[in-house]
């Protein structure tokens, strides 16, 4: 913060979306560890298996066992 009033001060190079990276996401699950990986909110659901074993793809209508 600068000035004043103050002021938020941003610093370029920094990314904030709200997303995570890809390397990033990879870091999450590896330290989760889940049972099973279902990608829902993605444009590249494909990208889930290309890094992970556990993967179940949501198809519009179809149940996927949680167990």
């Amino acid at each position: 913060m600068t000035g004043d009033p103050p002021k938020p001060e941003f610093v370029k190079g920094f990314y904030g979306s709200g997303h995570l990276s890809q390397n990033d996401l990879v870091k999450v699950i590896d330290e989760i560890n889940p049972d099973k990986i279902i990608p829902i909110h993605t444009q590249q659901p494909e990208w889930f298996t290309d890094h992970f074993d556990n993967v179940s793809h949501v198809k519009n209508g179809v149940p996927i066992d949680l167990s």
